[in-house]
C-alpha cells in the first residue's frame, strides 16, 4: 500500500490515541509494563525497538518495568516499531515521515523514538538539512552523568557524533563489531578447526579448500560463504586485508604501497575462487536459517545479527562462533565496528526533561551489565565486570578481544575515501571472489 503526505499526521493521531484511549487496555495485555496508580503520573511516549529480538526485548521490558517501581510518579507509555509497521501495513517510511511532520508543525507526540544513522540520513535529505539533530534533538553531551556512564574512547570517535548530525543523540547502550560468524558444528564435520582470532587469508582459503574438498564426495553439500547480500561481506573481508598489508595510517600517502596492497588482495581472492566458494547447489535467500542448519561455514555480519539467529533457534544458536576477519600478517590499523545510539529525544518533547531521566537510567551500568549476559553484543556503556572475565562465553570473549585490541581504531570507514581522499571511488571485488573476472583486469578497471 502507497500512503500519500497525510501519513505523518494519521500516525500522529494513532500515538495519540496510544497514549490516551488505549491506555487501560495496554495495562490488561500488559501489566509488566505499566505500573498503574491511584495518582496522577506524568506519561513518557516512547516508541521502541526490537519486538522479536527475545533478549533485548525481554531487556527492555525488565527495565522500563524497575524504571516505574522506582519512579512512581512517571508512567511509561512503550510501543514498538514494529507495531507501527503493521498497523500502516509496513510502510517503509512510517518513522520518517513522521518524525518529519512533528518537526514541520512543532505537535511532538513522541518524546523518545528510535533513530538508526540511515533514517537520520534520509530525514536529513527530505528536510535538505544535514544538521537538523543538533537543532531538533537533545545532544546528551552536555550532561556529566552521560561522560560517566559511557566508555572513554567513544568521546574520541568523530564518526559516532557525525551520524547524528555532530550530537550525542542518545545513550550508545548498542555497539556491533564484525566479524566472520561460522558454525562450529558444520566446522567439526568437515573435519577443520578455526581460528577465532588471528586467522590469516592462507587460513582463510585452506578452509575455502576444505568445503570444496568436502563438497566432492558428499551429497550434503555445503557453500563456503552465502550468495544473499553477498556484496557487502566481501567488501568487508577486502577492505580489511587492504588495510593489514598498508600496516599503518601513516603509510596511507604511499600510494605505491597503497596500491600494491589492493593487487595483493585482488590476487588472494582470485586465488580463493579456484576453490568454488560460492556454491550454486545450496539456494541461499535466508541466511541465518542455513547457516543453523549446516549448509553455510562463514557469515561476516555485525554482532547483533547474533540475535536474528537465536530468535530463529535458540538451541541451534548456540553453536555459533565470532572470528576476527582475516590479515596478511599484521593487524589491520582499522576494524569494522562502531557503537550507535539507538532512542533520541525532541528538544521540545512534550516531556523531555522525564525523557532524559530515563535514558539516564538506561545507561546504568546494572542495565549495561544486562545488556551484556542477555544480548552478547557490546555495548558503549561502562560495565564494572563482564561475564567474559572469566571466558564463560566465546562470543563475549571475542568482543572484548577486538575491543581491547583495536580501541579508537573500532570505526566504520569508506576504503575509497580513506585511501583516496574520494568516497565515489568503489571498491567493491565481489566479482574476483565469484571468479567471474581476473584480480589484474578488475584492477585496471579501478584504476580508470
Amino acid at each position: 500500500m502507497k500512503y500519500g503526505p497525510l501519513v505523518s499526521m494519521l500516525l500522529l493521531a494513532n500515538v495519540l490515541c496510544f497514549n490516551s484511549c488505549k491506555n487501560t487496555e495496554k495495562n490488561e495485555q500488559d501489566k509488566s509494563m505499566i505500573i498503574e496508580h491511584d495518582f496522577d503520573q506524568t506519561p513518557i511516549n516512547w516508541v521502541g525497538l526490537w519486538e522479536k529480538r527475545v533478549g533485548k526485548r525481554d531487556l527492555m521490558k525488565s527495565v522500563i518495568r524497575q524504571f516505574e517501581i522506582e519512579n512512581q510518579h512517571l508512567r511509561v507509555n512503550f510501543k514498538f516499531k514494529e507495531e507501527l509497521d503493521r498497523e500502516f501495513d509496513g510502510y517503509k517510511y512510517v518513522i520518517e515521515d513522521s518524525l518529519i511532520s512533528m518537526i514541520k508543525s512543532g505537535n511532538y507526540a513522541w518524546d523518545i523514538f528510535p533513530i538508526t544513522r540511515n533514517t537520520y540520513k534520509n530525514i536529513a535529505k527530505k528536510l535538505n538539512d544535514p544538521d537538523w539533530g543538533a537543532k531538533y534533538l537533545v545532544d546528551f553531551d552536555q550532561y556529566e552523568w552521560y561522560h560517566q556512564s559511557h566508555i572513554d574512547h567513544v568521546f574520541h570517535v568523530s564518526s559516532i557524533r557525525e551520524g547524528y548530525g555532530g550530537i550525542y543523540a542518545g545513550p550508545l547502550i548498542s555497539g556491533r563489531n564484525y566479524a566472520l560468524w561460522y558454525n562450529e558444528e558444520t566446522a567439526k564435520k568437515i573435519g577443520i578447526e578455526i581460528k577465532q582470532t588471528g586467522m590469516t587469508m592462507d587460513d582463510f582459503i585452506g578452509y575455502c579448500k576444505a568445503v570444496y574438498e568436502y563438497n566432492q564426495s558428499s551429497t550434503d553439500k555445503i557453500t563456503f560463504m552465502p550468495d544473499y547480500k553477498l556484496n557487502s561481506q566481501v567488501t568487508d573481508i577486502f577492505n580489511n586485508l587492504v588495510l593489514s598489508e598498508i600496516g599503518s595510517q601513516y603509510n596511507v600517502s604511499n600510494k605505491d604501497k597503497v596500491n600494491k596492497a589492493i593487487q595483493k588482495s585482488l590476487a588472494a581472492f582470485e586465488e580463493l575462487s579456484k576453490y568454488n566458494p560460492i556454491n550454486a547447489e545450496v539456494n541461499i535467500d535466508k541466511d541465518f536459517v542455513y547457516i543453523l542448519n549446516g549448509q553455510i561455514l562463514f557469515e561476516e555480519k555485525p554482532s547483533s545479527w547474533f540475535n536474528q539467529c537465536e530468535t530463529e533457534d535458540a538451541q541451534k544458536s548456540v553453536h555459533l562462533i565470532p572470528a576476527e576477519l582475516p590479515i596478511f600478517e599484521q593487524s589491520p590499523f582499522l576494524y569494522p565496528g562502531t557503537y550507535q545510539s539507538v532512542w533520541a529525544v525532541f528538544k521540545a518533547a512534550p516531556h523531555k526533561e522525564e525523557a532524559v531521566e530515563l535514558m539516564r537510567y538506561f545507561s546504568t551500568n546494572d542495565v549495561a551489565e544486562r545488556w551484556l549476559s542477555t544480548t552478547f553484543n557490546p555495548t558503549g556503556l561502562k560495565v564494572k565486570l563482564k561475564s567474559s572475565d572469566f571466558g564463560q562465553n566465546k562470543i563475549e570473549t571475542f568482543n572484548t578481544y577486538i575491543e581491547k585490541k583495536y580501541g579508537e581504531n573500532l570505526r566504520m570507514f569508506d576504503l575509497g575515501e580513506l585511501l583516496y581522499g574520494n568516497s565515489k571511488v568503489t571498491i567493491e571485488p565481489e566479482a574476483v571472489f565469484r571468479g567471474k573476472t581476473k584480480a589484474d583486469k578488475f584492477y585496471q578497471q579501478i584504476k580508470k
